[in-house]
């Protein structure tokens, strides 16, 4: 894990999924969203922070995830996902959208 997502999860945050995308770490944990790489972080919201979530597969091209906060201050990420992330891209959507729906249900 970058060394500038790993210092942010605190001890007791559980990860739920992980995906290598754009040459960035996107991280869904039990709180929040976070992306980066070795450097920094370049998102790092907390779920209900979270507005809108596309992952969009295209035959010719690789995969595209775009991450949208709801508080325009925070950049969208539009990521590249290879076909070997596919499976973890997907599972970090559901879990992510898994996580919104509880939210926006409570």
């Amino acid at each position: 894990m970058p060394s500038a997502l790993q210092q942010r999860v605190a001890p007791d945050e559980e990860i739920l999924a992980s995906v290598l995308a754009g040459g960035v770490l996107v991280l869904i944990t039990d709180r929040r969203v976070l992306v980066g790489d070795e450097r920094r972080a370049y998102l790092d919201v907390p779920i209900e922070g979270i507005r809108r979530v596309e992952y969009d597969i295209d035959s010719l091209n690789p995969a595209t995830l775009v991450i949208v906060p709801q508080n325009s201050s925070h950049r969208p990420q539009v990521l590249t996902v290879e076909p070997s992330e596919y499976s973890k891209a997907a599972a970090a959507v559901a879990a992510l959208g898994e996580r919104l729906a509880r939210i926006r249900a409570s």
